[in-house]
């Protein structure tokens, strides 16, 4: 794993499939600090007033087949045609992560998963509004391609994107050696060298 400054992420190119956390600089220590376990995951929180998060959650994997798990950790799925840039309101550190570290542990969804769940409770016919997708799959791009695309005006199909990026959600806690890498805003010089520490220490650490 290494650590890298940026002034701006990277352009995805064609046919890439990027999976990042954009994390705050407190929430780095869940991953390096023993105190917290050395792990990192999400809880699903009421956005909308009327959206019934402790139903629509257990509908959604309902309807998918899957089990809700007990832990799970939040990712961003960045491709050319959707960077999922609006996730950098999160945290300006992005953790890029190594697909083969959670392969057998992940689904993506067409979409943000909890507004998913409230599309699915308001709908006559949810299992036509979602679509589930593995890392494994040879083909991946071009399906997220092809929900992207029912999206639009002029396409109108189901199933589409719901929000405005897809999530991937990690069925487990995030470790620190999910990690690919660890991209640092340029301007935070301090904090690069504030984590190299950190990041050493829990190296040398038992």
């Amino acid at each position: 794993m290494k650590i890298s400054l940026y002034d701006y992420l990277p352009r995805m190119n064609s046919g890439e499939v990027l999976l990042t956390v954009n994390m705050k600089v407190k929430d780095i220590d869940y991953l390096i600090e023993e105190k917290y376990g050395r792990e990192f995951f999400a809880k699903d929180v009421q956005a909308l007033a009327d959206d019934n998060v402790k139903e629509n959650i257990p509908n959604l994997y309902s309807i998918i087949g899957r089990d809700v798990p007990r832990k799970f950790a939040c990712l961003s799925v960045r491709t050319d045609f959707n960077t999922a840039d609006s996730c950098n309101c999160y945290g300006p550190i992005v953790l890029k992560v190594n697909k083969d570290a959670i392969l057998s542990d992940t689904i993506i969804f067409n979409g943000d998963v909890q507004n998913i769940a409230y599309k699915l409770s308001q709908v006559d016919n949810p299992s036509e509004w979602v679509e589930i997708h593995t890392l494994g799959e040879p083909d991946l791009y071009n399906s997220l391609k092809r929900i992207s695309e029912n999206g639009q005006p002029e396409n109108g199909r189901l199933p589409r994107i719901i929000g405005i990026y897809f999530e991937a959600r990690l069925h487990r806690a995030l470790k620190i050696t999910d990690i690919e890498e660890i991209l640092i805003p340029k301007n935070e010089k301090a904090l690069y060298e504030l984590l190299e520490e950190k990041l050493r220490n829990y190296v040398d650490s038992p």
